[in-house]
């Protein structure tokens, strides 16, 4: 059941992507530029994004991803302030992760136990080109991303 939703929930996706200039071609079979405007979480788009749009380049958020505070505990908060981080063109191909840990206010421990454990996470992170090389210590590790795969400002 769940293959099936998310099936249907990508069509979705890819049907509304293909509103405005989509159905504008010039005489070299290309469509006209479109912006697109994504009002639903990020990580199934994130996720699926080389799939559903070949060729294209990874979305870059024109504002930044927030998270806000409200009636679910911070803990189930965590994965979208990671993402929020990790999905930014302007961060460096190796980041740390007590510096991610910080940069998305998540608590180092949960960052490494709970937060990049999850399927959901790895995935967005392999969708961006993000590799997580674990450390010796604790706190140790680093994400390092293959250039060809960020997001492009």
């Amino acid at each position: 059941m769940d293959a099936l939703w998310t099936g249907h929930l990508l069509r979705w996706d890819l049907q509304m992507a293909l509103r405005g200039n989509a159905r504008n071609f010039t005489t070299d079979g290309v469509c006209g530029e479109q912006t697109l405007v994504w009002a639903a979480g990020p990580e199934l788009l994130q996720e699926h994004w080389r799939s559903l749009f070949p060729g294209a380049a990874m979305p870059v958020p024109t504002q930044p991803i927030t998270v806000p505070d409200g009636p679910a505990p911070p803990k189930l908060r965590y994965p979208e302030r990671v993402l929020s981080v990790i999905t930014r063109p302007d961060l460096p191909e190796t980041i740390g992760l007590p510096w991610l840990a910080e940069e998305a206010k998540v608590p180092q421990k949960a960052l490494r136990d709970d937060v990049l454990p999850l399927g959901r996470v790895k995935r967005v992170l392999a969708a961006y080109g993000w590799r997580l090389e674990a450390g010796k210590g604790r706190a140790s590790g680093t994400l390092t991303r293959e250039p060809s795969l960020g997001p492009t400002p």
